[in-house]
């Protein structure tokens, strides 16, 4: 009755962001199940109960594990690598300093792992450059962003 009340049946998309994460998943579910909405979004604290969640294909944000990435990053000094869903995708960016025999060499032409490509470089200065857009050549303290699609 509530969800009624609310709208939920004019909504193309819902977010369900209490601090209680077994009625979050309850309203997730019954706002896809029940109303037909495809795009979900339910907020789980519970780390363990976000894979649960996944698996039952609903889509989950957890601020437990991202605060833990980040604070893991920080302390490690590890430079922005993150995972970013696309659509039904989870790209992986990873930035890695160029290595002595890239310096010199076009952006084009590195090759990372095979299923990687580059997404760009960030420079010395701090400022990011947008692989593909014109020739580019790697300098001395240059890092690289690396970027797949990991699912």
């Amino acid at each position: 009755r509530n969800l009624r009340e609310a709208g939920i049946e004019s909504c193309d998309a819902v977010a369900v962001t209490t601090a209680d994460d077994n009625f979050n998943i309850t309203v997730a579910q019954i706002a896809r199940d029940y109303f037909g909405i495809q795009n979900v979004v339910a907020r789980v604290s519970d780390p363990t109960r976000e894979l649960i969640f996944e698996h039952m294909g609903l889509h989950t944000i957890c601020p437990t594990n991202h605060a833990g990435d980040c604070i893991v990053r920080m302390l490690s000094g590890e430079k922005l690598s993150k995972k970013i869903e696309f659509g039904l995708h989870t790209v992986d960016f990873d930035v890695r300093p160029a290595e002595r025999h890239q310096i010199g060499k076009d952006v084009d032409e590195l090759r990372g792992n095979p299923d990687e490509v580059v997404f760009g470089i960030i420079r010395k200065s701090g400022a990011f450059v947008l692989a593909g857009l014109a020739p580019l050549k790697l300098e001395a303290g240059d890092e690289i962003v690396y970027s797949r699609v990991i699912d």
